[in-house]
């Protein structure tokens, strides 16, 4: 069993096991949980562990802050929801000190300052004998009439990206020090520190969205397996032409960057499926009957190749660079 079927088989155990009784329309299996309730709230959550999602030596504590709330809006926003509470998890080792908690802090009320009104209303503090530990849990509220669910794709719509991908795994690999890219590469370190999450229009008429922070190949394969509909993306990628300003004269670029760009994860960017244009996204393919799976060319004078269902997974080695 590789290691994305064993993240996989996991959730899919946990779904058989436990998820039987749950309360919420969608459940186990998108971005979030939008429950049945009368108001339209939606339900995220996300963890980090320093030395897996993050390192205080590459960010500052108040990026890390930021970036937990942004792992969580990210998700919200592909649920068609407006993030409004939060519950807020620290398990901090003895060690930790009274200054990375300001700046921790600093960083989480600069995000309710984004992405606000948001207001903290709960959630827990340990001590721990290892990593620091860091977890949030949002309820948002569904805007308008958006459904967006990666199970709704349909054939004959079209495939938008909101913003750039690769960006965060290029920065990462700066800060590895396995690319150079010199001041120019800023904006990719940036990418994966202090990630930008754009807010959707709210009135966009989509089938499907999904956020692609496991890497835009896994994350279209789990759109496409959960619809139960074929993708087709043609042409460059969002952010390509950035990333080929700054590295393209390194040996072995191009490969380097297909592989950030289509599995390296980390970019809080969403997928849709909509029969119309999203604004301020990308039309980078379309939607066609199953068999389920994903296929792409950079042209129509190319024959259409597999994609791969690679990108991150936490039981496995990296496939991309999204996380350390």
């Amino acid at each position: 069993m590789t290691a994305l079927d064993r993240e996989d088989a996991l959730i899919a155990l946990l779904h058989q096991r436990l998820g039987g009784g749950r309360q919420g329309d969608e459940g186990i299996g998108d971005d979030g949980c939008r429950l049945r309730s009368d108001d339209g709230s939606v339900v995220v959550l996300d963890t980090m562990v320093e030395g897996v999602h993050f390192r205080s030596d590459w960010s500052t504590w108040s990026d890390i802050g930021w970036k937990l709330l942004a792992t969580n809006v990210s998700d919200l926003y592909a649920m068609g929801a407006q993030p409004r509470v939060f519950l807020l998890s620290l398990s901090l080792p003895q060690s930790f000190s009274w200054s990375a908690i300001e700046g921790l802090v600093e960083g989480l009320e600069a995000g309710v300052a984004a992405w606000g009104p948001l207001a903290l209303v709960g959630g827990d503090t340990t001590g721990s004998p290892g990593p620091v530990v860091l977890s949030a849990t949002i309820v948002g509220a569904q805007q308008g009439q958006a459904l967006w669910s990666r199970s709704r794709a349909i054939a004959g719509a079209s495939l938008y990206l909101d913003g750039p991908v690769g960006w965060a795994a290029a920065g990462l690999a700066v800060l590895r020090g396995e690319r150079c890219g010199g001041s120019q590469a800023a904006p990719f370190v940036r990418a994966h520190q202090r990630p930008d999450v754009r807010t959707p229009a709210w009135g966009v008429d989509a089938h499907a969205c999904i956020d692609v922070s496991d890497g835009l190949a896994r994350d279209a394969w789990r759109l496409a397996r959960a619809s139960g509909t074929h993708l087709y993306m043609e042409g460059s990628l969002p952010g390509e032409d950035a990333l080929l300003s700054c590295f393209g004269e390194e040996e072995g670029a191009r490969v380097a960057l297909e592989g950030w760009q289509w599995h390296g994860g980390d970019d809080y960017v969403r997928l849709w499926a909509a029969p119309a244009p999203v604004p301020g996204a990308s039309r980078i393919g379309w939607v066609e009957r199953g068999p389920a799976g994903v296929s792409y060319r950079r042209s129509a004078q190319e024959p259409w190749r597999p994609v791969p269902e690679r990108g991150w997974t936490h039981f496995g080695a990296r496939a991309g660079g999204g996380a350390l």
